[in-house]
């Protein structure tokens, strides 16, 4: 959304926080472990719980990207190939 809604965000100063895709993590599909996060949307929502206050107290206008075990800035992706 950062990417494509670019102008609209800066025009608003939105504050965006955004949710590392769990089909980036492919050790968590392929072999779902007891106590670990075994699907998409078991992943959001610890990622959610994990950081509600550091979204809640997030800079306004700023665009985060929050991951199990930590957040940052948010920036383009680089493509993977191969």
């Amino acid at each position: 959304m950062p990417l494509m809604h670019r102008a609209i965000i800066e025009r608003f100063g939105a504050t965006i926080a955004t949710v590392e895709p769990w089909s980036r993590h492919p050790d968590l599909i392929e072999s779902p472990i007891p106590n670990e996060i075994s699907n998409q949307e078991a992943y959001e929502r610890e990622v959610v719980h994990r950081w509600a206050h550091s979204m809640q107290v997030q800079e306004s206008g700023s665009i985060r990207r929050y991951y199990v075990s930590t957040h940052r800035a948010w920036t383009p992706r680089i493509p993977r190939f191969g």
